[in-house]
């Protein structure tokens, strides 16, 4: 796992020209002037930090969550549309999954379910930041507080799972 926490961090420039590349070959999607990268290095370097850089634990998720909302908060401040918000993340996992194939011939068996951790991680920001885009609705029916936390407990966290099979091996 250190191995592709160290990858991901040196290479987030390459994954950002990759996210940007993605916007170039889809402009019906994302149109390149609405297209920010400025949220991307935060982005990689808090999926890689609350699944693959140190055992995962409920704050190094939650701090992704809370990331992730704040960035998409952001968004919804400038006006943009909940869409572009979905589709900057849709690019974002794309262009992970891209480095990923880039480096397939680096990749080993073990690192196949390190990879799935990450993707849990951006399924996760991808859903904090639809929260967190309505976080000014959340706060008007006084259900804000909390609803990142819940998002943390019922998100998947395929990592504990394994540490128990690993310990009942």
């Amino acid at each position: 796992m250190a191995r592709i926490c160290d990858d991901l961090r040196a290479h987030t420039p390459r994954i950002v020209e990759l996210w940007e590349r993605a916007i170039e070959l889809e402009p019906w999607i994302l149109p390149r002037q609405l297209a920010k990268p400025d949220f991307m290095p935060e982005l990689i370097d808090g999926i890689a930090t609350c699944s693959v850089c140190t055992p995962p634990t409920r704050e190094s998720v939650s701090a992704l969550a809370q990331m992730a909302a704040r960035h998409a908060a952001g968004r919804a401040l400038e006006g943009a549309e909940h869409g572009r918000v979905l589709h900057e993340y849709y690019f974002a996992r794309s262009a992970i999954w891209s480095y990923f194939g880039e480096r397939q011939e680096e990749t080993t068996a073990d690192d196949l379910q390190t990879i799935l951790y990450v993707d849990v991680a951006v399924s996760l920001a991808t859903r904090a930041a639809l929260l967190g885009y309505y976080r000014v609705e959340f706060e008007r029916q006084g259900t804000w507080s909390g609803a990142l936390d819940r998002l943390v407990d019922e998100t998947p966290l395929l990592w504990e799972a394994d540490r128990r099979r690993g310990a009942g091996a």
